[in-house]
């Protein structure tokens, strides 16, 4: 197999990225392709798409959706036609869509929601299953943090999330607020 025909094998879902990322590290051939001078930023920026594949986790889902895009932009620029699986996009999509906008999932909480994912059926079963599993699993997801009328502050920049269970306390702070007059007169006392 021509490491052209390796890649679309890869980008239209007939090969795992655990297969091809196998392939890349034995594939001498597909070595050399991957290392031709090609400018697809950002996946280059480190010389080429060789370098980029190895420095990637393959173990983690984000990975499948960028190693997927940085090909299909070589195959594109090299003017060879092919097409993508989106399937593991649209996946990663449905749990970053579980999740309130201003909580930022960790890579491998993300892996745990995908891989329950594969015992469910629709997008709309995934998605409550998702909704659920963080519901449970993090606390504050009532509001943003700090309550949604304050602005952020340095209490607020100081208090961690965590998952419930977790041995982590809640806050690393234990100061109290001040009240916003006792603040505004003493920023204006202490003006020129």
């Amino acid at each position: 197999m021509t490491p052209t025909e390796t890649i679309i094998e890869y980008l239209e879902g007939r090969m795992p990225l655990s297969d091809f990322y196998a392939q890349v590290l034995h594939d001498e051939a597909l070595q050399t392709f991957l290392e031709q001078d090609a400018s697809i930023p950002p996946y280059t920026n480190a010389g080429n798409l060789f370098l980029y594949i190895m420095d990637e986790d393959v173990s983690e889902p984000a990975t499948d959706i960028s190693l997927r895009d940085a090909l299909s932009k070589l195959l594109t620029a090299l003017g060879v036609e092919h097409q993508t699986d989106t399937s593991s996009l649209k996946t990663y999509g449905l749990a970053l869509d579980a999740s309130p906008a201003w909580l930022s999932l960790p890579e491998s909480y993300i892996k745990t929601l995908i891989a329950g994912f594969e015992t469910l059926g629709d997008k709309r079963e995934k998605l409550a299953f998702a909704k659920d599993k963080i519901a449970k699993d993090f606390r504050y997801l009532k509001s943003r943090p700090g309550g949604s009328s304050r602005r952020p502050g340095p209490s607020t920049a100081r208090r961690r999330w965590c998952l419930s269970g977790s041995s982590t306390p809640r806050t690393s702070h234990t100061t109290r607020r001040r009240s916003t007059s006792s603040s505004i007169h003493g920023i204006a006392a202490s003006a020129p």
